[in-house]
This record gives structure tokens, C-alpha cells and sequence, in this order.
């Protein structure tokens, strides 16, 4: 009786653990031509808003670092929880910004049937720095 009881609760911790990883890969989404908004509506200069994306990168729970010298480019990467790595490109003028997958690791990214697809939690990561890009945009 104790070894079939046994057997069982390791077969509901190992279900268990197996659901809590596994989640469906969704399609993974492009940020594109975001208007660059300022609290007093005067437009930025590239070097302005390249600090601000910084800055808004590194404000995020799981901080993103910015890497890049090309005026209205950036590169920005981020590790959350040690085993997720994700990296987008962020490009930008005066008027608009984008934010384009660029590379991860351990994140299901995958292409299948001409779309790309990737681990659920990267679009949340990316809208979450987007909406800290676009509080540091309209900040005076």
C-alpha cells in the first residue's frame, strides 16, 4: 500500500511539473511604428530618445540593457530568472519607434508554417517595455 501510495504522488508531482512548464508557443508579435509621444508635444532628439529607451529598459523588473552606437538603433537584452534571455532591436526617429524580436534563448522561438512563434511571456516582456518607453518619452 505505502509503494503504490508513493508511486502515485510522485506521478502527480511529475504531472504536475510537467504542466507548469510546458506552455503553448503563441504567435510572437512585432511592436511597430509607435508614435513617439512628448508631454508638451515638441519633438526629441535621436540622442534624447535612444536615452530615454535606455532608460526605460533599465527601469523594468527584469532589466533590459542597451547596447549600440548607431543613431536610431539600439539593441536591448534582458534575463529573467537566470534561464530566460530574450533580445530585441528597437529603431527610431523623431516621430516613431519599432520593437523587433532579435534573438532568445529558452524561449520555444520557433517558425512553423511562415509565422514565428515563441513562449507567451515574450510579448508580455515586450509590451511591458513598451509602455516604460512610452512613459519615458512623455516625460518633461
Amino acid at each position: 500500500m505505502r509503494l503504490a501510495y508513493g508511486r502515485f504522488v510522485l506521478f502527480l508531482l511529475v504531472l504536475v511539473a510537467s504542466v507548469a512548464e510546458a506552455r503553448s508557443s503563441v504567435p510572437l508579435v512585432n511592436l511597430e511604428n509607435n508614435p513617439i509621444q512628448t508631454s508638451d508635444g515638441n519633438a526629441l532628439s535621436l540622442d534624447s530618445i535612444a536615452q530615454r529607451i535606455r532608460d526605460a529598459g533599465a527601469a523594468q523588473k527584469y532589466p533590459w540593457v542597451a547596447s549600440g552606437t548607431e543613431p536610431g538603433k539600439l539593441q536591448l537584452a534582458t534575463v529573467v530568472r537566470g534561464k530566460h534571455t530574450v533580445a530585441v532591436d528597437v529603431t527610431f526617429e523623431v516621430k516613431a519607434y519599432s520593437i523587433r524580436y532579435a534573438s532568445s534563448i529558452n524561449m520555444n522561438y520557433k517558425t512553423q508554417d511562415g509565422r514565428e512563434l515563441i513562449h507567451p511571456f515574450y510579448n508580455q516582456w515586450v509590451q511591458q517595455l513598451k509602455q516604460g518607453i512610452d512613459m519615458a518619452l512623455k516625460r518633461p
